[in-house]
């Protein structure tokens, strides 16, 4: 009996351990190195909300998607930080479905793309343009550099292509 109490008071010590060093290491990890990590899953999600998006933009049944995608995009900011190219290593999405927010979000997405650009992960010009849209797309965006208005022009010519 003594035997057994001794083992299992053991064993919750054991699991305890394990536990709050399983969870140490996970709470230690920064948001760049889970979005290491995971840039392989956040790159297919990003694709397949841009994929959403761009097919239920041209049938008109947006709002839905738009909601969906922001709040996704929202729980990967908040959890790997904003997913951008100089991040990805190529071209990411995240940019684009942003500036597709549902007014809902406006005060939370405010929040995120600010703490992401004073972080560094987050270049002026993405920051510009999703504060554009968040800001009701008035005039042009305040951009840094000509890179933004290319930025604007291709995803005109995409939108007219669909």
């Amino acid at each position: 009996m003594w035997y057994f109490e001794v083992s299992t008071y053991r064993m919750k010590q054991l699991l305890t351990f394990l536990l709050l060093a399983y969870t140490s290491g996970l709470y230690a990890q920064t948001k760049d190195e889970l979005f290491l990590r995971d840039t392989a899953m956040i790159a297919a999600e990003l694709a397949e909300m841009r994929h959403a998006d761009q097919k239920n933009g041209r049938r008109g049944n947006t709002d839905e998607v738009d909601k969906r995608n922001t709040e996704r995009l929202i729980e990967i900011i908040n959890t790997y930080g904003f997913p951008s190219p100089s991040r990805f290593g190529f071209k990411g999405n995240a940019g684009v479905i942003l500036i597709h927010t549902p007014p809902i979000y406006y005060d939370t997405v405010q929040i995120l793309i600010d703490n992401e650009k004073a972080a560094g992960r987050m270049s002026n010009n993405e920051h510009a343009y999703i504060n554009w849209h968040i800001n009701g797309r008035l005039g042009m965006p305040a951009f840094d550099s000509t890179s933004g208005i290319k930025m604007i022009d291709r995803h005109r010519k995409r939108n007219k292509k669909g």
